[in-house]
């Protein structure tokens, strides 16, 4: 997910700067995994078209109790 992630914020980036913060991130189930990196996209695709926001923080951590995006 970390990669693929990284890729995509490669790949996208036009007047964002975007931030990916991992914290203690552990594998997840693939199902799992790629929900994440939808709602990511989707997500970052929502910030380049209508906030006009010069910086972006994505951040993904895990622990045992949860999961955060």
């Amino acid at each position: 997910l970390v990669k693929a992630l990284q890729k995509h914020i490669r790949e996208v980036t036009t007047g964002v700067t975007i931030t990916l913060e991992t914290h203690a991130y552990k594998s997840q189930p693939h199902d799992l995994e790629e929900a994440l990196f939808r709602i990511s996209q989707e997500a970052l695709n929502n910030v380049q078209k209508h906030a006009q926001a010069t910086q972006v923080w994505l951040i993904l951590k895990s622990d045992s109790n949860e999961l955060c995006l």
